[in-house]
């Protein structure tokens, strides 16, 4: 399983490649969730082993803000990934990259893992963010699923 910092990589490069520009960090830790959320909707399992926080603005890395702060990125070597997992990357770089940053933390604060986080926040400590719940994350990859499978019934395909 590759690391959160790797599959990083992997999206700023592809960022990179279907845009032309950097990727900026709100959206890099965006579309790391994303990644994480379509993962256990298309194959019931973690891309990543790390945890995400919710931060105020949506879920967010320590170990990716740490390396972006740093500049520091490991290699991206396409084969870390399965097939299926570059197309989770691929598709998620795909669609939620065309977002503005605001637009992917709205979407983030409607997720039941943001939400349940942020609920077990303590106030006297505003700068300490709670871990989102793998379980949680899971519960919104479900959520995807669910909707992918109406919109292949409806219209016979996924859309």
């Amino acid at each position: 399983m590759a690391t959160i910092l790797q599959i990083a990589s992997f999206i700023k490069d592809a960022y990179l490649r279907e845009f032309g520009r950097d990727i900026d960090q709100m959206s890099l830790h965006k579309l790391l969730y994303f990644a994480q959320r379509e993962s256990y909707a298309r194959s019931d399992q973690p891309l990543f082993p790390e945890d995400m926080v919710a931060a105020p603005y949506g879920p967010m890395s320590l170990e990716v803000h740490a390396a972006y702060k740093k500049g520091k990125w490991p290699e991206a070597a396409s084969d870390a990934f399965s097939p299926s997992e570059a197309e989770i990357l691929l598709s998620t770089v795909g669609y939620y990259g065309r977002k503005a940053p605001w637009r992917l933390s709205e979407i983030s604060h409607g997720e039941i893992s943001w939400k349940n986080a942020r609920d077990r926040s303590n106030p006297d400590l505003p700068k300490v963010y709670p871990v989102m719940l793998k379980g949680d994350i899971r519960k919104d990859g479900m959520k995807i699923l669910w909707r992918m499978e109406q919109a292949k019934a409806r219209y016979g395909r996924y859309i």
